[in-house]
């Protein structure tokens, strides 16, 4: 689901839509405006890469939709028109698919290949703004709703006929925040007055027609460390809302996955504003994480991707120069820093927002400043979970067999790249033997398999890292059958036993007859 944020503050007064856009527009300060040419990569290497930049504009939202089909948005910044961008190939190619309006994209939606959401403002007067919608094949952009005292800041799409964005107007003592939604494919929109606050919604991630969360953040006291902000629920189509959260946190960015797993990040009171939280609920906010909260010490979180219970993206930086893409995989507890910015080519990079299909396939995208060349924006990808860490490889295991119904010992699982926390594997035709007792080092693993109960025969041996990455040696382990000749040996002895007894025991009675 898709996520925003924005933030006012006592030392910036001017209303943005956008909370990205407070280090967009510290980046516009530097007052450089062209980029090398635009670049578009077949192939990914392992982790994150940079599949396509673009000059004389900034792209500040993504939404991927499956491994193949991407969309982003943005404006140009020389001629202050609107930028809409599509890939449908994984990222091969991305075309500009941009609305013939003067408009600065804030945030799009897709829930297909050809439906897709943007809202945007007027580049003229912020306070002109726009839900435009296209379901075509070929990109063709109508406007839905518009208004003439609204800002709006974000969208977010269930399907083809659901859809909801927020907004809000400036009036005195603050900002009236306004929710829309709509049910049948944007041919009607329900304006959802939630009153008037000091700091406008930021961030919204719908999960149904009924089910949808908003959040607001504000700074107080930059010197004291105190903050404010909102996270609101509703679970009837917007009728009644719901406060989820203390008052005493910024609320950046909320990600759904479904009715009863959320995400959100928020600077914390007590906290620096270059370090931001997380936390997760599984239950439908009733109760929220509060085990080891991670501190993005890289910075602010720009926007949150969730896509499970156990695994999320976040898009992060630092002012003045640097940049990150952060994973979680096992439900915040521990956060791992996939992409740091800035290398060796680039000078700055700020992460913006990033958008996740799954577990292994995201899009990032982020501002970048060439030394020397200028700045544009750059759309990032990741088809392996993002991890550059080399897979697994199994060269052999020792021993490489047991028998039906015992526990083998293996001594000598050997290989490179194994990593802590790896989990261990036989497989056969949907037979899965796991490990007991693992102890890992970075080329060998010892482990026990029980094969009790389990088809005979060959299986794989797989070791999957906890990065997702898997090494596989196929057929690298067999389940014997027992031994017959062990079974027949046993009563052959037992057999013979008894004969010896009889002999001995006649024999026995023919002394005591002599006797």
């Amino acid at each position: 689901m898709k996520t925003y944020a924005w933030i006012k503050t006592e030392e910036n007064a001017r209303l943005v839509s956008d909370y990205r856009s407070i280090s967009i527009a510290l980046f516009l300060g530097l007052q450089l405006s062209f980029l090398v040419s635009t670049t578009a990569r077949a192939a990914d290497p392992p982790g994150w890469s940079i599949q396509h930049t673009i000059n004389d504009g900034f792209i500040i939202d993504i939404c991927a939709v499956d491994a193949k089909t991407c969309w982003a948005a943005g404006w140009k910044s020389a001629q202050d028109t609107p930028l809409a961008l599509r890939t449908s190939d994984g990222g091969t190619n991305w075309t500009e698919c941009s609305p013939a309006m003067a408009l600065r994209l804030n945030s799009i939606s897709a829930v297909d290949a050809n439906t897709c959401w943007t809202v945007g403002n007027d580049s003229r007067d912020p306070q002109n703004a726009y839900i435009l919608k296209t379901s075509g094949a070929s990109v063709n952009w109508s406007v839905q709703f518009s208004a003439t005292d609204i800002a709006f800041s974000g969208v977010s799409a269930v399907d083809a006929n659901t859809c909801w964005a927020i907004g809000h107007r400036a009036v005195a003592g603050g900002y009236e925040r306004r929710v829309y939604r709509t049910t049948n494919g944007g041919a009607n929109w329900q304006e959802i007055n939630l009153g008037t606050s000091p700091y406008a919604l930021s961030s919204i991630s719908a999960v149904d027609a009924n089910t949808c969360w908003v959040a607001s953040a504000g700074v107080l006291n930059f010197t004291d460390k105190k903050y404010t902000g909102a996270l609101l629920k509703t679970a009837d189509g917007g009728v009644t809302w719901t406060d989820q959260g203390p008052n005493n946190r910024a609320y950046l960015c909320v990600s759904a996955v479904d009715r009863q797993v959320v995400w959100y990040s928020a600077y914390c009171e007590g906290k620096p504003l270059e370090q931001s939280s997380c936390f997760r609920t599984l239950d439908g906010g009733a109760t929220w994480n509060s085990g080891y909260v991670p501190y993005f010490i890289l910075g602010g979180l720009q926007g949150i991707d969730a896509v499970s219970a156990t695994s999320a993206w976040a898009a992060s930086y630092k002012l003045p120069n640097s940049g990150a893409i952060y994973k979680s995989t096992n439900g915040s507890a521990d956060w791992t820093v996939q992409a740091e910015y800035p290398p060796v080519d680039y000078a700055y990079r700020y992460m913006t927002a990033v958008s996740a299909v799954d577990n292994k396939t995201a899009w990032a995208v982020g501002i970048i400043y060439f030394p020397g060349v200028g700045s544009g924006c750059g759309i990032y990808h990741t088809s392996n979970g993002g991890w550059t860490q080399a897979a697994p490889q199994i060269s052999s295991m020792t021993p490489s067999s047991g028998a039906l119904g015992g526990v083998v010992n293996i001594t000598n699982l050997a290989g490179s790249n194994f990593q802590s926390g790896a989990t261990v594997w036989l497989e056969r035709s949907g037979t899965i033997i796991n490990a007991t007792e693992v102890t890992i080092t970075p080329t060998k693993i010892t482990c026990k398999f029980n094969l009790s109960g389990v088809p005979v025969g060959a299986y794989d041996v797989v070791v999957r890292n906890p990065d997702g990455a898997d090494g596989r040696l196929v057929k690298g382990f067999n389940v014997n059958a027992p031994n017959p000749c062990g079974l027949g040996g046993g009563l052959s002895l037992l057999l013979f036993g008894a004969i010896m007894g009889l002999v001995s025991l006649a024999g026995s009675r023919s002394i005591l007859r002599r006797g």
